[in-house]
């Protein structure tokens, strides 16, 4: 199953990295649609030792297990917020001014909703209107398991997001696992059940996963500002309507080096993501597994141009844009590869109804219809500026610019080929080596040189077996999959 493996692969990735932790997944599979639920995830734990640029007034170290406000001996993480809120101290949390840093000391379930609004509904903890940095220092900020979940448009007791930022908040989240937050209710109080951003956010090194939204965006819902989502996981995020991963409406600067995969909308568009703002950089990532009725891993309806580059588009599947759908402008789609991706009547990896200003130097792969969809598919008066130099296996329809040259057997699995994201090796003899031209880029998805003249796709083939190279660099990993 392509599910397990690329769980199993992600695992074995993060074991090679030599960090302390459990690393123990237990998948269970709904029987009626693919929704996942995750028992166990737990970042390994990384000390944080710089947060350059910033001199904090207060390091509050957060040793409660849960969120409660109360005299008992520890420090929560509502009371923490609390305190980097008012610069005052709160019960066993101190007091800071400016600036504050809390530091995760221990897991956290949050058993009950802290801030009930009136417009943005419930949340598990404080809403965050200061500037804060938030070092989950490898810890997990999650919702009770056994509380309800129910999608049935109430925001009930049980039901609450994790983190959520007001107009004025200036937030920097690492090495944080946020999951099983839920957003029930109407388009507005039902939205982003990991983070809700009004304000300035940036994410590093950090999981969002198993978060359940009724409305628009699961993972995260921003109408704010998010400078940089990098060396972060968006993992098995559900919405009802749109973005499963992310819904965007703001503005999000760059995202690198990262995961959106397996994340799923009911009944709408943009599985991996649905960027209605601005996205001014996807760079060095992979959209895997995500679903929707159209824009399987992005639907592209924003306001300003978006840039694709060594970026992988893997079994993501819609009815239209198996990998893309684009409403709007892409100033270009450069050394990216899609494979496995499907689409049951346009576009099995791209269907483009706005600007795509370049489409050059790609490769595509093993994408698959059960209804007639061709590999890229331009609608009514969209446009193709320049598309040229990409290289697939099947025809490329009205979308311009692609030799039909290459042989399946040449492109590898998804797997862990080195990097901080899985791709698609090229095999000796691919025709997509040293096979870019204008417009190539330097280095590949997981920042290795070119080698010669750049590949085709976001993988550069570098002569010699791959596996040799992480041959013995994995540690053992249990996956135990439940049907």
């Amino acid at each position: 199953m392509l599910h397990s493996h690329l769980i199993n692969t992600e695992m074995a990735r993060l074991s090679r990295l030599n960090l302390p932790n459990i690393t123990q997944y237990i998948i269970q599979r709904g029987s009626n649609r693919r929704k996942f639920t995750l028992a166990s995830f737990l970042i390994p734990l990384i000390p944080v030792l710089m947060f350059i640029g910033e001199v904090h007034s207060a390091t509050i170290t957060v040793d409660g297990s849960d969120g409660a406000v109360a005299m008992d001996g520890f420090c929560s993480i509502s009371e923490a917020i609390q305190a980097a809120n008012s610069d005052s101290a709160v019960n066993e949390c101190a007091a800071g001014s400016g600036t504050d840093t809390i530091n995760l000391s221990t897991n956290i379930t949050l058993t009950a909703a802290f801030d009930e609004d009136a417009t943005y509904g419930s949340t598990g903890t404080p809403a965050i209107s200061s500037s804060l940095f938030i070092n989950g220092m490898g810890f997990s900020i999650e919702r009770q398991s056994s509380l309800i979940c129910n999608y049935d448009f109430n925001n009930d007791a049980d039901e609450f997001r994790l983190l959520r930022t007001t107009p004025s908040a200036n937030l920097i989240i690492s090495h944080l696992t946020l999951k099983k937050g839920c957003a029930d209710g109407g388009l507005t109080d039902g939205s982003g059940a990991g983070i809700h951003n009004l304000g300035h956010l940036s994410i590093e090194t950090t999981v969002i996963a198993l978060n359940t939204s009724i409305a628009r965006g699961a993972g995260i819902f921003n109408l704010g500002t998010i400078s940089t989502i990098k060396n972060s996981t968006l993992l098995t995020n559900s919405a009802g309507y749109a973005g499963g991963g992310i819904y965007n409406e703001g503005t999000i600067g760059t995202i690198l080096n990262s995961t959106i995969s397996d994340n799923y909308v009911d009944d709408g568009s943009g599985g991996g993501i649905l960027n209605n703002g601005t996205v001014a950089a996807i760079q060095n990532s992979i959209f895997s597994l995500n679903v929707a009725n159209e824009g399987g891993g992005i639907l592209n309806a924003g306001i300003t141009t978006t840039t694709i580059q060594n970026t992988t588009f893997s079994g993501n599947s819609a009815v239209n844009g198996g990998g893309i759908s684009n409403h709007s402008t892409i100033g270009a789609i450069e050394n990216s590869t899609f494979s496995g991706n499907s689409a049951t009547s346009i576009g099995k990896t791209i269907r483009n109804i706005g600007i795509i200003e370049n489409l050059r130097n790609s490769l595509f792969h093993n994408n698959t219809t059960s209804g007639g969809a061709n590999e890229c598919e331009n609608n009514g008066s969209a446009i193709i500026t320049n598309s040229n130099n990409n290289i697939s296996d099947d025809a490329f329809s009205n979308c311009p610019g692609a030799s039909t040259t290459l042989t399946s057997a040449t492109v590898g699995s998804l797997a862990d080929n080195g990097g901080p994201t899985m791709t698609h090796a090229l095999s000796a003899g691919s025709e997509a080596i040293d096979a870019s031209g204008v417009g190539a880029t330097t280095t590949d998805q997981r920042g290795f040189s070119a080698f010669n003249a750049r590949d085709m796709g976001a993988f550069e083939y570098l002569g010699i077996d791959n596996d040799l190279i992480f041959e013995n660099g994995f540690e053992a990993v249990t996956i135990n999959i439940i049907d």
